[in-house]
């Protein structure tokens, strides 16, 4: 790996507690120094987590250790803080660099820089677009049990992109990444079978399988689920239920839930009748470039 020891400049004050102070059963006990598992675990737990603390400044410091930089872990947290940029730490967001590092660290097998790799080969960022290499990393991620990697690639097969389109192959992946808890994919195994790509086409299985990633704030299957509502499909009609939903998923600022809801309420569908709010729904929905809430709109003569 090259030139990657100037990258985290970072300053960091040490101060030895040896030798200072008292000293046998009265000293202070030792505290122990983070390792570069705990600091990629903290770092992915604080982009990944709401509400998941910061780095420490010891877990900054492991990263500024140059006997650091052939450890396959900190060689990963570093890559995901020039990935997504560390103000606390005046880190940029540097994808050049962010891929340095995952490169050196996905080598190793490190699976959220294999995993990383791959995202950034599909997106572009700081490479050039890839879906075979893209591909060839989710995999290797994902065959590590990274639900994340699992997810994307059942995303590479449900579009084909580096691999052959193929829907059941696609919900395989994610339903590997579903079992682990990953709303992402949860919500792609209500998508298929809400319209029987793959599988069976089946409404109570697209509902339970859409209530678990709603459940986890997932927009779009709040809103898919007040679609089910909304037409009673595999469910009993009930516009209150549909109505309760796509607020949820409006309340994320979802397009399509507040045109619904513009919908609703514009023409009194399950609601009390209110003009008003129902074009200011369809507003919100038109500044986000929903072509329904922007043909209404333009209907009316009413610029959002």
């Amino acid at each position: 790996m090259n030139n990657l020891s100037y990258i985290l400049i970072i300053p960091v004050l040490f101060f030895s507690l040896s030798g200072c102070g008292s000293s046998g059963e009265d000293s202070a006990p030792k505290v122990q120094a983070p390792t570069c598992l705990d600091v990629k675990e903290t770092t992915y737990n604080y982009f990944w987590t709401n509400g998941a603390r910061k780095l420490t400044s010891s877990e900054i410091s492991i990263l500024n250790d140059d006997a650091n930089l052939a450890n396959s872990d900190c060689l990963s947290a570093a890559g995901m803080l020039y990935e997504l940029g560390y103000e606390d730490e005046n880190i940029p967001v540097d994808y050049n660099i962010a891929n340095q590092f995952f490169n050196a660290a996905a080598s190793e097998g490190e699976k959220y820089a294999q995993y990383y790799l791959g995202i950034n080969y599909l997106q572009g960022y700081g490479l050039e677009l890839n879906y075979s290499t893209a591909y060839h990393w989710f995999y290797l991620s994902a065959s590590q049990g990274l639900m994340q990697a699992q997810a994307s690639l059942g995303y590479m097969y449900d579009n084909g992109y580096g691999t052959s389109l193929d829907y059941n192959e696609a919900y395989n992946w994610f339903l590997l990444s579903a079992n682990q808890g990953f709303d992402y994919a949860q919500n792609y195994i209500g998508k298929y079978y809400h319209n029987g790509y793959g599988v069976s086409q089946d409404y109570t299985q697209a509902l339970e399988w859409y209530t678990l990633a709603a459940n986890q704030g997932y927009r779009y299957s709040q809103y898919s689920i007040g679609t089910l509502y909304y037409y009673g499909y595999g469910v009993t009609q009930n516009y209150n239920t549909a109505y309760t939903w796509f607020l949820l998923a409006s309340e994320q600022n979802y397009p399509e839930a507040q045109y619904a809801l513009g919908y609703m309420l514009y023409n009194g569908v399950g609601v009390t009748k209110d003009t008003l709010s129902g074009i200011n729904y369809w507003k919100l929905a038109a500044q986000q470039g929903n072509e329904q809430a922007i043909d209404v709109l333009n209907d009316l003569g009413i610029g959002y």
